[in-house]
């Protein structure tokens, strides 16, 4: 809980002293353009015959026209086939992120969609019953020409966690992912 509370608060420092440089140094970019919020689903394949469901939310802040960081809260749910329960977390995760190919809607550019490369790592917060880190890699794609944005998104995490019931970790999970979401 200690290493959570001490990764929030360093994004969050991180955040605000890119925000003063960037104010100070009169940007092209007002300070609250630079803030998007994500929410969506994320489903992955089948490994071990362990099913996880995310529900995800979070929001991402632009440090640069090339950088952003991540800070997304999840919602999580395992259920092993032999078992007749799901397994609950609660996790908190941080990251940064690149944008590979930014839209270019202004003065004639022709690429009305960005996609983005995104790394982050997480782990669980709260009283659950599995508790698991998890650290994931994976591409996003959006458009860029309406207000709400729908986000797909694919990409590989390894989760590594136990249960309330067994007293050493499980094996890792290895699991590919898609992710369907709006980006405000």
């Amino acid at each position: 809980m200690k290493r959570n509370i001490l990764l929030l608060l360093s994004l969050t420092l991180l955040t605000l002293s890119a925000a003063a440089r960037s104010h100070g140094e009169g940007g092209t970019t007002p300070f609250r353009q630079r803030f998007s919020t994500e929410i969506g689903a994320v489903c992955g394949s089948d490994f071990h015959r362990q099913i996880v469901l995310n529900l995800r939310g979070g929001f991402n802040y632009d440090v640069s026209r090339m950088a952003f960081l991540i800070c997304d809260f999840e919602e999580n749910w395992q259920m092993q086939e032999a078992r007749d329960h799901f397994d609950r977390s609660h996790m908190l995760l941080g990251g940064l992120g690149l944008h590979l190919l930014r839209a270019n809607t202004q003065r004639g550019g022709m690429i009305p969609y960005s996609l983005d490369l995104r790394a982050a790592y997480g782990s669980t917060v709260g009283q659950t019953n599995w508790k698991n880190n998890a650290l994931e890699a994976g591409l996003q794609f959006y458009p860029s020409y309406t207000l709400c944005k729908p986000v797909v998104g694919v990409g590989y995490r390894f989760s590594h966690g136990r249960n309330d019931k067994a007293r050493d970790y499980q094996e890792p999970l290895h699991q590919f992912y898609i992710s369907l979401g709006m980006r405000f």
